[in-house]
């Protein structure tokens, strides 16, 4: 859709509207509309227009006003960037929730890619990231996922990095935040292929991402979607050499470290459990397969099999039961 460009002759008056629409003056854009300015009218060299400038100021009363006027939603500068966008990264974070309703409901699409191929989410998980010092809501950040998820918005369609990768690299952004995003990779291909993609830019996948960034929350998380441990990174590193050599040269108190070892040398799930049990009620058996685990394992298994206590098999009580006293004998012979 072509921007419908100004002459030099009018241009005094294009900028008198961008400037009241900058400025929260209805009343003066009102009076640049009746002298025949289109509502869309914007700089040749900027094609930055009245909408673009309101959302990126968090006027709300603004932009509904242009859109009442006929204001295009979809709409592109020059450098590809659309109002939906810029709500995403330029306007007031107090703002950004409404502002984004606000488009999606007039028709914004999430979907279109500015010229250098960044999206609404990308736009989204960029501003997060500058606004780490300034206590954004957890809840809001997860509620503008649903929206831009529900609204279209691709898991695996993104500028530079997976969202997954800066989802768990940042820390100001919540395991609830992570799940969502994992789940519409689920539902896009239950078989999670995405989390095995090494990123170019950041020469990892999602599991070293959140390894490299200590990240254990993210670690759990994503092995339990299935990240596959056994996948090398550029380097030729797996998870296990990713964990040792983070160990070694960035992070971690012995505890930190015994814990993120622990995490990617053995799966940590539900079906490790299911998968004790199924060796049958015999305790020889299942105690066997126990005394193989470390003792971090041994305490995630505990904690896991209290936690799902009113959903275990009579097998897995077994194997709650083993551990315990496996964890018990261990403490008293240190």
């Amino acid at each position: 859709m072509e921007i419908p460009y100004v002459e030099d002759e009018i241009h005094r008056n294009v900028r008198n509207l961008i400037d009241s629409a900058s400025r929260h003056d209805i009343v003066g854009m009102q009076a640049m509309l009746d002298l025949g300015i289109s509502v869309d009218a914007a700089p040749s060299n900027s094609g930055w227009n009245a909408l673009m400038t309101s959302v990126q100021k968090g006027h709300l009363a603004v932009v509904q006003f242009l859109l009442d006027q006929g204001a295009g939603v979809n709409r592109a500068a020059r450098n590809g960037i659309t109002p939906i966008s810029i709500a995403c990264y330029k306007s007031n974070r107090t703002e950004i929730l409404p502002m984004v309703k606000l488009l999606l409901r007039n028709g914004a699409d999430p979907c279109i890619a500015a010229h250098d191929g960044s999206t609404a989410m990308d736009y989204l998980f960029d501003s997060h990231g500058m606004v780490v010092n300034l206590h954004w809501e957890e809840r809001e950040f997860e509620e503008l996922l649903r929206l831009l998820f529900k609204y279209g918005s691709d898991v695996d369609r993104y500028y530079q990095t997976p969202f997954i990768i800066t989802a768990v690299e940042e820390y100001n952004i919540s395991m609830g935040a992570v799940k969502l995003i994992l789940e519409a990779m689920r539902h896009k291909d239950p078989r999670m292929s995405a989390l095995e993609r090494v990123c170019p830019v950041k020469h990892s996948n999602a599991l070293h991402s959140a390894i490299c960034a200590d990240n254990l929350k993210a670690v759990k998380l994503l092995l339990l979607y299935g990240a596959d441990i056994r996948v090398r990174d550029e380097t030729g590193r797996d998870a296990e050499e990713c964990a040792r050599f983070c160990a070694q040269h960035i992070y971690g108190t012995e505890k930190e470290i015994e814990e993120l070892l622990t995490l990617v040398t053995t799966k940590v799930d539900e079906r490790l459990i299911e998968e004790i049990a199924a060796m049958g009620c015999h305790e020889r058996s299942s105690q066997s397969r126990i005394n193989t685990l470390p003792p971090g394992m041994l305490t995630y298994l505990l904690g896991y099999s209290r936690h799902q206590q009113s959903h275990l098999t009579p097998d897995e009580k077994l194997v709650s039961d083993i551990v315990s006293a496996q964890l018990r004998r261990r403490r008293m012979n240190q």
